[in-house]
């Protein structure tokens, strides 16, 4: 018998080592195209996935679901949280990331607020907005969704300089699920102008 028989297992000291990809690569051109033909419904994918990314990069503990689920609250935190990193990366961060969430949270709101003030005005006895319903919805919605879309793109700048990938080279093709997204997101768009148009034929 030798004394390495009576020798304890040795421990498994070594780290995990974090991944190199803090954040979602995607070029901007296809994260136009998939927000624009989806209805916005690739943000969703877009933040679960930085969100999952973050939490295997980091090692911290976090729900990428929930924190997808509840975008509405947890948009600042994953902005600044790609602020913090980027910034130790490189010394500069994404400029005005809290103006950027706070704009993107805000617009989806707009056609209420706007709808709001000129349901004011009209029970005020000013008429300057009248025949105004859902088609101004339809398009200030639009208008929103397409300055939502800027903003994105902008952050998404950064996180691809972050990634070394610039261009977004490494997730710049269109796969199946992509495809069928954009399907059922061009027919989203379809019924939604049908419906304004049922609405308001003028």
């Amino acid at each position: 018998m030798t004394d390495v028989f009576y020798a304890p297992p040795k421990a498994d000291l070594q780290e995990d080592t974090p991944q190199k990809s803090g954040f979602f690569i995607v070029a901007p051109r296809k994260l136009l195209v998939m927000l624009f033909m989806t209805h916005g419904l690739y943000s969703a994918y877009w933040l679960h996935k930085n969100w999952s990314l973050y939490r295997a990069y980091s090692g911290r503990s976090v729900w990428p679901l929930a924190r997808t689920i509840f975008a509405l609250f947890y948009l600042p935190s994953l902005f600044c949280k790609m602020n913090r990193t980027i910034k130790d990366a490189n010394g500069i961060g994404i400029p005005n990331w809290g103006l950027k969430a706070v704009v993107f949270i805000l617009l989806p709101f707009a056609p209420l607020i706007l709808g709001f003030v000129i349901g004011f005005t009209r029970a005020a006895g000013l008429h300057g907005f009248a025949g105004l319903g859902l088609w101004f919805d339809f398009w200030v919605g639009n208008a929103a969704a397409v300055l939502q879309i800027v903003v994105l793109l902008n952050v998404q700048r950064y996180v691809n300089r972050f990634n070394e990938d610039p261009e977004g080279l490494a997730n710049s093709g269109y796969s199946i699920s992509n495809l069928a997204w954009m399907v059922i997101g061009v027919l989203f768009w379809g019924a939604t102008y049908y419906a304004a148009g049922l609405a308001y034929p003028g």
